[in-house]
């Protein structure tokens, strides 16, 4: 080869050479000077979701990550259930990489009828007062049954009702059978039994208690002092008050009848004229037996019920078994006049016709009020007044199963200012030492001596009676009797 040609060969290699040399020291040289571009451009495919042909919804998947994160929420239909998204025939795993846009298709399967096959209930029985209410749980099997409609039904609807929720609610005492049943035929279920509770009270004295008022229609509201304004709404005349208060919760026992008396109906008749003799409460007196006596005109006894439910929401009964004029003497367990054997007995059947009555039915309070006194106000009887007192107390305790008495603070009206009458307040203390000495005894009522003191006998009965109360000042009493009660805390719930 021409040498000439040669050289230029190698001289153009060598310019090649230096040219590329060149330009890649020039590349490094000026790295910073060139312009940026973007590097890493990140793409998106579209996956779309489809119902029977229409979208769902639609997500947007980063070309980098390749992968569906999370389904959508799953589609409903009418009459079908969701199974899965398809994607091209076969059901689309989540984990499939994603490489363009897409679409899936919503896979549905005709909802079939399934049945029930159990139902269950979280109680077998259950024990209610009357009014209460109760609600079962229940349980159906399986949770997917096609219809879940429940029937319920009460064997017994006068012990128990039962709504379309299952809530049974209590009427009155016995057993029922609640019923739970499903459209095709599936059942459960449980025992009710409903207990009707009673406060039984025994109530025993004299004078107020039981005091014959004579009829007086004159309106004396004006007059009235130191009386609630509820009681002098309802005042009638100095013999009448009447109460407000729902059926069925209060009454009076009568022996000579066996029965009960609601005392909502308003009755201006309390207690019955009876003997104790031969072991047996009897109509007629024979030798020296007492009588319990009737009381005709309005006592304290439908405020005291009246405010004694408002207070407790007990139903209570009452045992009248008082006598007009007695000292203490002649109501003692050692007394020949038989005035203790009777209340005991009157009270004792009292007790065995309500446990009798109905199975299920329950006495839960026992317990008495006394209002009694104006025949001991004397010197010869206030001395022994503690001891006959603490012998009917701790006899009607023991005998009657008693939980406590309640003592109403005697006030003695006869006089037109009983301060002056120093032997009324010696009564009043003994009475006092008596609840104070004894935990057993609580104060029923202490109703405002100080308005007596001023010579006011607004709260007085007519004139031809001074010694008692008229009807606006006993129920306050009665009033004041079942508040004082039940703060004291000794009666028992539910």
């Amino acid at each position: 080869m021409n040498k000439k040609i040669i050289k230029a060969v190698l001289i153009l290699i060598v310019f090649l050479f230096i040219l590329i040399a060149g330009i890649e020291i020039y590349k490094i040289f000026n790295k910073n000077s060139e312009p940026i571009l973007e590097e890493n451009v990140v793409e998106f495919y579209k996956v779309t979701y489809l119902v029977d042909g229409e979208i769902y919804t639609e997500m947007d998947i980063p070309s980098d990550t390749k992968k569906i994160i999370s389904l959508p929420a799953s589609p409903s239909k009418n009459g079908y259930v969701f199974k899965y998204w398809e994607l091209d025939g076969i059901e689309f795993n989540i984990d499939t990489k994603i490489d363009k846009d897409i679409s899936l298709n919503a896979v549905f399967e005709k909802n079939s009828d399934t049945k029930v096959k159990s139902i269950k209930l979280n109680i077998t029985s259950v024990n209610l007062n009357v009014n209460e209410s109760f609600t079962p749980t229940v349980v159906i099997t399986p949770n997917n049954a096609t219809d879940k409609s429940l029937t319920w039904t009460s064997s017994n609807t006068k012990v128990v009702t039962v709504n379309n929720n299952g809530k049974i609610t209590a009427k009155g005492p016995g057993v029922a059978t609640i019923t739970v049943k499903s459209s095709n035929g599936k059942k459960a279920t449980y025992k009710v039994d409903v207990y009707d509770f009673y406060d039984l009270i025994l109530l025993w004295g004299q004078s107020n208690m039981v005091g014959t008022m004579k009829s007086n229609t004159t309106d004396n509201t004006n007059l009235l002092k130191n009386i609630d304004s509820d009681i002098i709404k309802h005042n009638v005349s100095y013999s009448r008050v009447t109460v407000d208060m729902p059926k069925n919760v209060a009454y009076e026992y009568l022996a000579l009848s066996n029965s009960l008396v609601d005392i909502s109906s308003n009755p201006t008749t309390f207690g019955e004229t009876v003997y104790y003799a031969n072991g047996k409460i009897t109509t007629s007196k024979t030798g020296e037996s007492m009588q319990t006596h009737k009381s005709t005109g309005t006592n304290m006894i439908p405020y005291f019920a009246k405010e004694y439910y408002e207070k407790t929401h007990h139903k209570l009964i009452i045992v009248l078994a008082a006598s007009g004029g007695r000292s203490i003497i002649r109501f003692t367990p050692s007394s020949d006049s038989n005035l203790y054997n009777l209340m005991v007995t009157k009270y004792k059947i009292a007790e065995n016709y309500i446990l009798s009555k109905n199975d299920h039915n329950r006495i839960l309070n026992k317990f008495y009020v006394v209002y009694q006194g104006e025949s001991d106000v004397n010197d010869y009887a206030i001395p022994r007044y503690k001891d006959s007192y603490m012998q009917v107390h701790q006899g009607l305790l023991k005998d009657l199963k008693l939980s406590f008495g309640a003592m109403v603070y005697m006030v003695n009206a006869s006089l037109n200012d009983p301060t002056s009458n120093k032997n009324i307040l010696k009564f009043r203390k003994v009475q006092q030492e008596l609840v104070k000495n004894n935990s057993t005894i609580i104060k029923a009522s202490d109703f405002p001596y100080t308005e007596l003191s001023k010579g006011n006998t607004s709260i007085l009965c007519p004139s031809d009676n001074k010694i008692h109360l008229n009807s606006a000042g006993l129920s306050q009493v009665g009033k004041e009797i079942a508040k004082n009660i039940y703060l004291s805390g000794k009666i028992k719930n539910y």
